[in-house]
């Protein structure tokens, strides 16, 4: 029987940029660079400039969206350029309704990997939250 061998990453790893940091938590990057990837926290429906929360499902789900839009715009990149997308839902009833939104942000030839989850509850009440890896030049 032959040894076993080791098997992982060969050379360094790309350097690791952090972009934005909560403003709430500062121990938290809401977006992060790894070479041409880019990592959002979970992004909110916590409006950016008012910092409040919209009532409704239908209403979180368009902030939501267009904040993470926005997060990754910032680094050159959009919710287009998502290569995989995790949702959590207060309630998997609101499925359709977040697909709804979510094809108006995805390049639809080519979709993301994503996973849509129900949670028991989320922070503040939101109704929804997102996190999003995509790819960015540099």
């Amino acid at each position: 029987m032959s040894e076993p061998t080791s098997v992982g990453l060969q050379g360094t790893a790309p350097s690791r940029e952090v972009l934005a940091v909560s403003g709430f938590l500062p121990f938290i990057a809401r977006l992060t660079r790894c070479g041409s990837l880019l990592f959002t926290s979970g992004v909110t429906p916590r409006q950016f400039d008012t910092l409040t929360v919209p009532d409704g499902f239908d209403a979180q789900c368009m902030t939501v969206f267009a904040n993470a839009d926005s997060l990754l715009r910032t680094a050159g990149s959009s919710f287009a350029s998502a290569l995989s997308v995790t949702i959590y839902l207060a309630d998997m009833a609101n499925w359709d309704a977040m697909n709804d939104e979510y094809v108006k942000y995805i390049d639809q030839a080519a979709p993301p990997s994503r996973a849509a989850i129900e949670v028991k509850s989320l922070h503040l009440g939101y109704e929804i939250e997102v996190q999003v890896t995509a790819w960015a030049p540099q």
